[in-house]
């Protein structure tokens, strides 16, 4: 209604302007029309400058309302007649209008010369004023305006009043609708369309819209559902608490951790995460500070109580939510429980203190078993009485029980710690079995038990494996079985490849057999499951160590067996091809004494600090006389003693009272003079980390305690040849052989 008010004010305000305008010309027009007569007319008084005649002709002029003055002047401006007030002559006057029109608002000044025979003689001046007839055409106009404005009014209230249902109805309902959705939230509700107009288009827009809202909150609903299950259903828990220790939010898997029916009961009853849950509470404030300095933490443990008090070790990552000043409103996360990870860290860390344990008593044990089988050899080799020969094989025996014991304690160690270097290659299964059952015949034959094969074997079939070691676990299921079968008993082997995947190795006996209750006790370390009141020779670490030397090749070890028929032991191996081309590497057994007689006065230098390992070097080279040997129970003296005598070989021990075996190494082979030494390390630590150490510092050989006497003197004869026989230290190193020697 307003707006029409004003288009139709506007309308008439132009109306009014125009005919303004128009009256304002129309008025000039007349002006200009009367002024002309009216000049015409007083030609005659200016040229006879007759005032009477002037102001009559003037004075006809007042009976036009709009001309309020009137002035003829001469053409010196001297005044011939006037009419109207002092205002209006001056206004004349100030103008100076030569001739023709000037309008100023509602007054229109004329100036209209005055000719005789062409020429000016004078001027009359009229002053018309149409503010009369302007104010009473904006009355007219006025009235005009209320009276159509009041008719519109009238006509558009009836109009609006017929047609208000076409218009508003669909936009109410349009507005119920809305409302109908903000009260139930159901974006599904559609506005029905009843018309084609704009209203009509309204109503598509608003479906529309409420359509994307649809599909929106559905996706929006999804999300939550999706996110609420990953909330829920997660392993790790997820929280949001408090820098003060309240929990905000929690997950199912957090309130399970904390030993809590739901999370629910978990935020009830925890008030304060660092002094409810915390073992140590110092761990809170160490977490707070942390996540106030970087905002976040990674990997933090520690250890908490349960609702059962019992303790758990947690890992949290975390970060802070801060406002918009940088204040933290609270963290959230996640906690992983690592109790059994920690448990499994203990044990690693108990089994390292073990194999450094038992390295250590290792060695301590080898040291003082060196002089027991060096001397007990050293006797064997000169002669001995027939009452002591006994006795000295009393002592070997002994002896060589305690060092396989040593070997296999060290060997489980090793395993358990990850330290067992492995070779894994392709071993023919046959030779292993080969070589096996020929080392195993004598103890057969000397107990009276047949060692037989099922059927020949296939020399095709390849195992991946470590030779040693699998030579190793074939020669302690064969020694069990031949030990563990009576007399006129049988021991049989087979083997069977099972497709391309696996090689089973059978060892089966006649022995008496194995309780079903003790087998899960078979492979324990040092059980032995009644034998040891038998009069069997054992340790009861062979099949521990049998175990786990099949694990770390990536094969297995089984048993089954019958009370009275007798056991059958298998191992599974990895089936690997056959090389293309196998060089097969020939052990070095030449003659010591060959090469003895080719060797003659050399010197060896010996630097040990043990008195008895001393002697029996001592003692062991007095079977050759062309060797001198000298000796040094220090590092340094032995340097020195190097320097000054040159010796074709170095026997020197590691752990020495003022320098590291490997620091002597390292003097040796920065010296001019003692570089080309060939240097062969004695000594009881067997452990593979010591030998390459040593080996990567220089060392030539690595011989372990107890010493094999003829092994000896095969590595003393071979380094000393290769010495005397190249003159420079590239020749030296090439004919260089690692040697670890172990009874």
């Amino acid at each position: 209604m307003m707006i029409a008010g004003v288009v139709l004010l506007l309308a008439f305000a132009a109306l009014f302007c125009f005919q303004a305008y128009t009256l304002k010309q129309h008025s000039a027009h007349e002006l200009a029309v009367v002024g002309e007569i009216t000049a015409h007319n007083c030609a005659a008084a200016v040229m006879f400058k007759d005032e009477d005649a002037a102001a009559q002709i003037l004075s006809g002029l007042k009976t036009m309302p709009q001309i309020v003055s009137g002035r003829l002047e001469l053409v010196d401006q001297q005044r011939l007649a006037f009419f109207g007030t002092t205002r209006d002559e001056a206004e004349i006057r100030t103008a100076r209008l030569k001739s023709g029109f000037r309008i100023d608002g509602d007054r229109i000044l004329l100036a209209q010369p005055v000719m005789l025979s062409g020429k000016r003689e004078g001027t009359l001046y009229l002053l018309a004023d149409l503010h009369a007839m302007t104010s009473q055409l904006l009355r007219l106009y006025g009235g005009i305006f209320a009276l159509v404005f009041v008719a519109s009014l009238l006509v558009t209230f009836i109009l609006s009043s017929q047609f208000l249902r076409f218009i508003t109805d669909p936009i109410l309902r349009l507005a119920g609708t809305a409302r109908t959705i903000a009260d139930h939230n159901d974006y599904s509700v559609r506005a029905n369309k009843v018309c084609d107009d704009e209203v009509g288009v309204l109503t598509d827009a608003f479906n529309q819209m409420l359509a994307q809202i649809q599909s929106q909150d559905s996706a929006l609903r999804k999300a939550e559902e999706k996110y609420r299950l990953i909330f829920e259903d997660a392993i790790e828990g997820i929280f949001q608490t408090t820098p003060d220790g309240k929990y905000l939010s929690a997950n199912p898997a957090l309130a399970r951790m904390y030993g809590y029916d739901s999370p629910e009961e978990l935020m009830k009853s925890v008030s304060d995460i660092g002094r409810v849950v915390y073992v140590d509470p110092g761990r809170r404030n160490d977490f707070k500070r942390l996540i106030e300095i970087q905002g976040f933490v990674e990997l933090f443990e520690y250890e908490v109580y349960r609702k059962d008090r019992s303790k758990i070790w947690l890992c949290e990552n975390a970060r802070a939510v801060r406002d918009a000043t940088g204040a933290i409103l609270y963290y959230e996360g996640t906690v992983e429980d690592i109790t059994q990870r920690k448990r499994v860290e203990e044990v690693e860390r108990a089994n390292k203190a073990k194999s450094e344990f038992l390295s250590r008593v290792s060695h301590e044990l080898r040291t003082p078993l060196n002089a027991i089988l060096g001397f007990g050899q050293l006797l064997e080799r000169q002669n001995p009485t027939e009452t002591q020969r006994p006795r000295i094989r009393h002592i070997l025996s002994a002896g060589k029980h305690l060092l396989g014991l040593i070997n296999e304690v060290l060997d489980i160690s090793r395993i358990e710690s990850g330290r067992m270097q492995l070779s894994l290659e392709p071993v023919c299964a046959a030779d292993a079995l080969t070589e096996a059952l020929d080392l195993m015949r004598p103890l057969a034959a000397q107990r009276s038990v047949q060692l037989s094969t099922l059927a020949s074997f296939d020399n095709s079939v390849f195992v991946l494996a470590d030779r040693q070691r699998f030579k190793q676990v074939l020669l302690n299921l064969l020694a069990n079985a031949v030990k563990y079968t009576p007399v006129s008993g049988t021991v049989s082997v087979s083997h069977d490849a099972n497709g391309d995947e696996k090689v089973r190795i059978v060892v089966h006996d006649t022995g008496p057999g194995i309780p079903n209750e003790k087998l899960e006790r078979l492979f324990t370390p040092f059980e032995r499951l009644g034998a040891e009141q038998s009069n069997v020779e054992g340790t009861g670490l062979g099949l521990a160590l049998s175990q786990r030397l099949m694990q770390a090749m990536g094969g297995s070890i089984g048993v089954e067996s019958t009370v009275g028929k007798g056991s059958t032991f298998w191992l599974e191996l990895p089936r690997t091809k056959s090389p293309l081309q196998k060089l097969s590497l020939r052990e070095i057994n030449g003659d010591s004494r060959g090469a003895r007689s080719k060797s003659a006065n050399r010197k060896i230098l010996y630097i040990e600090d043990n008195l008895s390992n001393l002697t029996l070097i001592e003692q062991m080279l007095e079977e050759r006389p062309e060797i001198e040997l000298l000796t040094a129970m220090q590092g340094k003296l032995g340097l020195d003693l190097a320097r000054q005598h040159s010796p074709d070989l170095i026997l020197l021990d590691v752990h020495l009272p003022d320098l590291d075996g490997r620091q002597v190494i390292s003097e040796l082979k920065s010296s001019d003079t003692t570089r080309d030494i060939p240097v062969v390390v004695v000594s009881a630590d067997a452990t593979a980390r010591q030998i390459d150490r040593l080996v990567t510092a220089g060392a030539d050989a690595y011989l372990t305690k107890p010493l094999d006497v003829v092994n000896f003197f095969q590595v003393l004869d071979r380094t000393t040849a290769a010495h005397n026989g190249k003159s420079s230290s590239t020749a030296t190193r090439s004919n260089r052989n690692l040697t670890e020697v172990r009874s």
